[in-house]
C-alpha cells in the first residue's frame, strides 16, 4: 500500500472523513485542524485515494496518533489494518494513541482492533484536555505499540503529550 503525506491544500477529503468518523468533542473545528499544519510536529498521511488516513504528532520517542479513520464505506474491508501496519513499519518508532475506555460494543471493538495490530492497553488514569473552547475534556485510555508502559514511562509520555500536543504548561 502506498502512503502519501497530506498537505494543507489536500485536507478537505480528510476532514470529511474526520467529521464522519469522530464525534465533535473528539476533533477540532476545521479551522483548528487546518492551523495544526503550521506545527512542524504534526503530519497527516493517507493512502493515494484518500480513503484512510492517520493524523499524528512526532514526539521524542513516539508518534502520537491523534486521528486514524477510513471512509465509512471502507470499514471492515481490512484497509485500516493494512494501512496501520504499513504506517508503523514506515515510521519506525513506537506509537501511542488515545481510545475510549472499552465499555460498550463499539469501544470494545476499537480496542480489540488495536490489540490485534500489536497495541497494548495501559490501564492508567488519563484525561484528554478539551480540543477547543467549545469542547469538553474526556476520560480516555492510552494504548501503546509495541509495548505497554510502566507507570513512570506513562507519566513522562503523558507530560510530553500535554505539553507538545495540547500546549499545556506542566
Amino acid at each position: 500500500m502506498e502512503i502519501i503525506r497530506i498537505l494543507k491544500s489536500d485536507f478537505e477529503p480528510i476532514y470529511n472523513i474526520m467529521e464522519e468518523a469522530f464525534p465533535e468533542n473528539e476533533r477540532r473545528s476545521k479551522e483548528g485542524q487546518l492551523a495544526l499544519f503550521e506545527d512542524e510536529l504534526y503530519k497527516i498521511y493517507a493512502d493515494k485515494e484518500k480513503t484512510v488516513f492517520i493524523a499524528f504528532w512526532e514526539l521524542s520517542e513516539y508518534v502520537f496518533i491523534e486521528h486514524f479513520a477510513s471512509l465509512k464505506s471502507q470499514r471492515g474491508t481490512g484497509i485500516g489494518g493494512t494501512f496501520l501496519k504499513t504506517f508503523l513499519e514506515m515510521i519506525g518508532k513506537p506509537a501511542v494513541l488515545e481510545v475510549e475506555p472499552p465499555i460498550n460494543e463499539i469501544s470494545k471493538r476499537r480496542v480489540m482492533f488495536y490489540i490485534r495490530n500489536g497495541f497494548k492497553l495501559n490501564e492508567y488514569f488519563y484525561i484528554q484536555p478539551p480540543l477547543g473552547k467549545d469542547r469538553e475534556e474526556l476520560e480516555l485510555k492510552i494504548m501503546t505499540y509495541p509495548n505497554a508502559l510502566s507507570q513512570g514511562e506513562f507519566m513522562v509520555l503523558k507530560n510530553e503529550i500535554y505539553e507538545k500536543i495540547y500546549k499545556l504548561n506542566i
